[in-house]
């Protein structure tokens, strides 16, 4: 508004939200003469910027500008507060930047700045993401680790998958039957899965070779010369050759006719084959002729 000093002062023509010169009637003691004044905007001639309450960020956070708030003179004097700072009105902020970063607020062409301060980020704990694909071992057997992996979590908020490498773990023992708890770490943090061993064994026995004697006489012993074993394990080892001897062998009776059932056993494997046991036949017959063939 216009401001008289003297209330017998009357002004008409002025538009108080119109921009631009103006030309308004001056009357006085019925008097009257005119005058040009020039009205302007209001504008924002200054900004003062409270920081928001984060100001301390982790690698990778984006900022929170929860509680930065703009104070704003203008050019009438007038001040306005309680502006909220939004994301359009800063510029400045790095998150891949470590150290203190100076923040700039621009508000309607006016600019006022704020400190913060990022660092880098670390871990704060692992835990399993994927346990290996193979947890069941035959002792003996080496561990794989296929497919195994862990969360790496950092204080950001955020976490890495990591590929589970044998250099990372401890507590495996092939030649260990059961279950045991592996331990994988990563710096100064551990997490666990757990295993099972196995013992090994034959899955399969197969007598690739007969012996060369199947039948006998009655009170005749057991020959198995010539005998050959093949064996598969639990763990697809195959073993050949094997030689099968006398003290593998059981159910073997040559005090009885008919056909018997030899049992061959190695380690947990067994397999049988059948021998025929017959009486005792003169077969041949020989005669040696006395000294003395002739008598009287």
């Amino acid at each position: 508004e216009i401001d008289l000093l003297d209330s017998r002062i009357t002004v008409t023509g002025y538009q108080k939200n119109k921009i631009g010169n103006q030309n308004l009637i001056v009357r006085y003691g019925g008097k009257r003469t005119s005058m040009t004044i020039e009205v302007v905007e209001k504008v924002v001639t200054s900004i003062f910027v409270t920081a928001p309450t984060k100001v301390q960020y982790i690698e990778g956070q984006e900022i929170d500008l929860t509680g930065a708030m703009i104070t704003a003179t203008y050019n009438d004097g007038s001040i306005q507060e309680g502006i909220a700072v939004t994301a359009d009105m800063i510029s400045g902020y790095d998150s891949t930047v470590f150290g203190n970063q100076t923040i700039t607020v621009t508000y309607q062409n006016q600019i006022s700045v704020f400190n913060v301060n990022v660092k880098a980020k670390s871990v704060v704990g692992i835990e399993m993401l994927n346990n290996p694909a193979k947890l069941e071992y035959i002792e003996g057997q080496e561990l794989d680790l296929t497919d195994g992996k862990i969360k790496v979590i950092y204080d950001n908020g955020s976490y890495d998958e990591v590929t589970i490498k044998l250099p990372m773990i401890s507590g495996y023992e092939s030649d260990k039957l059961g279950n045991q708890n592996i331990t994988v770490s990563y710096g100064e943090f551990t997490t666990q899965f757990t295993v099972n061993v196995i013992e090994k064994v034959v899955t399969k026995l197969e007598l690739i070779s007969l012996p060369n004697k199947l039948s006998y006489i009655i009170g005749q012993e057991l020959n198995v010369e010539g005998a050959i074993l093949q064996a598969e394990y639990n763990d697809g080892e195959v073993k050949n050759n094997i030689v099968v001897t006398n003290d593998m062998c059981s159910g073997f009776d040559s005090s009885s006719l008919g056909t018997k059932t030899v049992n061959v056993k190695y380690e947990e494997g067994s397999i049988a084959f059948n021998v025929n046991v017959e009486e005792k036949k003169l077969v041949d017959l020989k005669i040696t002729v006395p000294n003395k063939t002739t008598y009287i």
